[in-house]
This record gives C-alpha cells, structure tokens and sequence, in this order.
C-alpha cells in the first residue's frame, strides 16, 4: 500500500512471515532437542566446526540480500507482487536457507554458554535438505534437459522464462542448486536415518503453517 510517497507494508503478508518464522525455527529446534539429540559441540572436530561457521556465514549473506532484493523490488511491481513475496519468502526453499545459517552458526565446544536459538545443529540442517530434496533434485532435471533440448520436462524452472518474472528473481534462484550440496558438505558426514526422521517434522510444521497463514488468492485490484 502506497500512501502519499510513503510505502507501507502490507500487514497480513508481513504477519504472516514473523509467525512463521517465530514458529517453525524455535519448534523445529525443539523437537530436535527432545527427540533426537541435544545441540553437541563435541561431536566434531575444529575444522568440520569452522567449515560449518563459514558456510553459515554464506548463508546470511546470500539470504540477506535475497530477502532484502526481493522484497525491495516488489515495492515497483504491483500491488500482487508486493503482498506475495513475503509469502514466497515462507517457501521451505528459503527456510532451509534460514535454517541452515542458523544450524551452522553455534561455535564452541560447550552447550551452555550463547543463546538456545544459535548452538549448532547440524541434524536440523541436514533433516531441511531432506525436506526440500524433491522440489531442489528436479531443478538438476528441468536443468539438463533444458540445456539440452531446451525444454522444461517438470517445470520448476519454467517461471524463469516468464516475461513477468523479475531480474531479480532469476538472480537469486541459484540457490536451488547448491543449497542441498553446500549442506551437505559442511556436515561433513552421510545423511542418517535421523534426518530422514527429522525431516518429517520439518515438512509437517511447514504445510502446517502455510495452510494456516497463507490465503488461497490474492487479488491484484
């Protein structure tokens, strides 16, 4: 909404996105710490410890300005654009960015010193990979097939094509491709069962909450 040469932010979308937020991080680190493990420092050696704090690094940086870009560049793209980004911003793609930051972040060899929120979880990060494996494995798909044939056999890329898509957007999608290897290869270790485990929750707190906060249109008048 746009009043006088004041832009103010559309207020569902951006409730929305604190309550999922302040919902899915704090219950999926919950049930982590309750059913699987405790956030344990000692478990891996300094250099897997500093590999995982510069990955977590990457990934504030790189979900700063994708939040930040795209939500900025929604102002000049319609009233639509505006109020669905923040949705978009939701999207288990990006909380795996989120997660994994915050997974990676914790420092240390001790569990009581810092805040709850940032002992590292390297389960949780890896448990979000699993989660969003499908969705991310069928870009590599659209992405070969497309490079070669150019055509998009399932269709997660097409949107990129689309005349309406933003510059921004096609510059910021890249993450849909190493997000899942750039995890994977800080927690330095093969996905266990426990991730597979995790990941249900991960998947059930996300359509939970979307079901929940998102509306089923929005319309653009």
């Amino acid at each position: 909404y746009t009043t006088g040469s004041k832009i103010i932010p559309p207020l569902h979308p951006s409730l929305t996105f604190i309550i999922h937020y302040s919902t899915a991080i704090p219950s999926i680190f919950y049930v982590h710490d309750s059913f699987f493990s405790s956030p344990d420092h000692d478990t891996q050696d300094e250099s897997t410890i500093r590999r995982q704090t510069i990955i977590s690094q990457i990934l504030f940086v790189y979900t700063l300005l994708l939040f930040a870009t795209r939500y900025l560049s929604s102002y000049h793209a319609g009233r639509l654009r505006h109020h669905s980004v923040l949705y978009e911003l939701t999207w288990l793609c990006n909380s795996t960015l989120v997660m994994g930051c915050l997974s990676y972040f914790g420092g240390g060899y001790t569990t009581t010193s810092g805040c709850w929120l940032f002992q590292r979880r390297p389960l949780v990060a890896t448990a979000c990979c699993v989660a969003v494996s499908i969705d991310q494995i069928l870009w590599y798909v659209d992405l070969v097939v497309w490079a070669v044939s150019g055509t998009f056999p399932i269709g997660v890329m097409k949107y990129l094509t689309w005349k309406q898509t933003l510059w921004i957007d096609r510059f910021t999608c890249t993450h849909h491709l190493w997000t899942i290897p750039l995890i994977l290869y800080g927690a330095n270790t093969s996905l266990t069962w426990d991730s597979f485990k995790l990941s249900v929750y991960v998947v059930f707190v996300h359509v939970l909450l979307s079901r929940w906060l998102t509306p089923h249109c929005i319309q653009s008048g």
